[in-house]
């Protein structure tokens, strides 16, 4: 397969961008949707910068969010895999006003395979990642 198929499986992007409070709800609706178990580690960089401010008190913004991600998923995939797993990484914005968002998800993969190569419970698990994340933005969408 291409690299193009694989990038298609592996990358998941939001159809709008998730602070970190919707993050949480996103990872919490995808583990009871996918019947996983979802660890995770938020990382933020915060920044109080009082130079470019006429207030007279700045508290601290973040500047830059990220997730790493290990899920297990315990659906039947096929007659060997009672379970499937993969890690994630948040795919951010590279654009300054947001930067404080995630922008989408990236399953890891090890370099050089193809897609042929990776386990298929692992494929099915990022098909069906990707799935719940569009239900998911469209569940948000009608909150707004």
């Amino acid at each position: 397969m291409a690299d193009q198929d694989l990038s298609d499986i592996t990358s998941v992007i939001f159809n709008r961008p998730l602070d970190e409070e919707e993050m949480r709800e996103f990872l919490t609706y995808l583990a009871n949707e996918l019947n996983s178990n979802i660890r995770y580690t938020f990382q933020r960089t915060e920044r109080v910068d009082p130079r470019n401010s006429e207030e007279r008190y700045v508290y601290p913004r973040i500047t830059d969010l990220e997730i790493d991600a290990q899920m297990i998923s315990w659906k039947k995939y096929d007659e060997k895999n009672v379970c499937a797993t993969a890690s994630f990484r948040s795919l951010r914005s590279r654009h300054s006003s947001r930067r404080n968002k995630i922008d989408g998800i990236e399953f890891f993969t090890t370099p050089g395979y193809d897609l042929s190569e990776i386990d298929k419970g692992e494929i099915e698990l990022m098909k069906d990642t990707k799935t719940k994340a569009n239900e998911f933005i469209e569940i948000l969408k009608e909150r707004d």
